[in-house]
């Protein structure tokens, strides 16, 4: 299977803050666009809340740790400041990008996919959400988030 095939491109940024909330007043600011409301994601191994502000067809995700810096975000400013945390990748075939990814020794955070259902994404909504995230350590210190998603059509 070629790259192309697979690897459908980056979607997103992440970037660990300490205060939502003026974090998104710069970005605002500096870009000139809305960030959209606030979302909450208190899911155990995800413990945050974000918000996202357009660039061109980007999205750059501002996330603040929601458990009093014990969750993801939250050991991430502890270690290293407010900074760039993740890129978010759209695949085609999440089974072919996990058999790729330990076959090059990227190890994974969670050794199965999570799987979120019958949400939204970028203004789409979606039935499922199979979601992978690499071990940081394994991959040169990237933690990448790879998605695969199965879209409602119009009639659901």
């Amino acid at each position: 299977m070629s790259d192309e095939s697979v690897f459908l491109g980056v979607q997103e940024l992440g970037l660990a803050v300490e205060d939502l909330d003026a974090a998104i007043a710069k970005f605002e600011a500096v870009f000139g666009t809305k960030a959209c409301p606030v979302i909450e994601a208190p899911d155990p191994g995800i413990e945050m809340k974000f918000a996202y502000v357009h660039v061109g067809d980007q999205r750059i995700n501002l996330m603040q740790d929601m458990v009093d810096g014990t969750g993801p975000i939250g050991r991430a400013v502890k270690r290293r400041g407010e900074g760039y945390f993740n890129s978010i990748i759209q695949v085609s075939d999440l089974d072919a990008t996990i058999e790729r990814l330990r076959a090059a020794g990227v190890g994974l955070v969670e050794d199965e996919p999570r799987l979120f259902e019958n949400g939204e994404y970028a203004g789409r909504r979606y039935l499922t959400n199979r979601v992978v995230w690499t071990n940081p350590r394994t991959f040169h210190g990237m933690l990448v988030e790879f998605q695969e998603f199965v879209w409602a059509s119009d009639e659901q």
